[in-house]
């Protein structure tokens, strides 16, 4: 008659009190990960509007910061002009135009602002997602 296998067990003392601070853990992760992305957005939103370009002003505050926003397994903060689509007295939304014209020279700001903000500021947002994440406690 052949022996059958011994089964080894293996328990852990504390392993419910391990379960809930990981879960605590996790809590705090994603609520500094959403701070920090807030955060970041508002660095983009204020660079961005320093590079906008100015005639009357009116653009510039149409600038906006949102998020995080849950889209599926991502969060995602967007940073934008004319949020809605915004009306103008001339009857239609400008943002997507004056960002996109690089053969127009401004006297105040540049096109492609949003873009040229966010690549200034993409060096450095690993560096300070790390920073938050290294803050982060039971």
């Amino acid at each position: 008659m052949a022996k059958k296998p011994s089964v080894k067990t293996t328990y852990v003392d504390g392993d419910q009190t391990l379960i809930a601070n990981l879960r605590v853990y996790e809590k705090n992760l994603t609520a500094a990960v959403a701070d920090g992305m807030r955060k970041f957005g508002g660095r983009v939103e204020s660079e961005s509007t320093r590079r906008c370009p100015v005639e009357t002003g009116e653009l510039r505050s149409r600038v906006f910061s949102e998020g995080p926003l849950k889209d599926g397994d991502e969060y995602v903060q967007v940073v934008g002009y004319e949020k809605f689509g915004a009306a103008w007295e001339q009857g239609r939304a400008y943002a997507l135009q004056v960002h996109e014209r690089t053969h127009v020279a401004h006297k105040v700001g540049e096109a492609k602002f949003l873009e040229n903000a966010v690549n200034a500021l993409s060096g450095e947002y690993a560096k300070y997602l790390q920073k938050l994440l290294g803050q982060v406690k039971i």
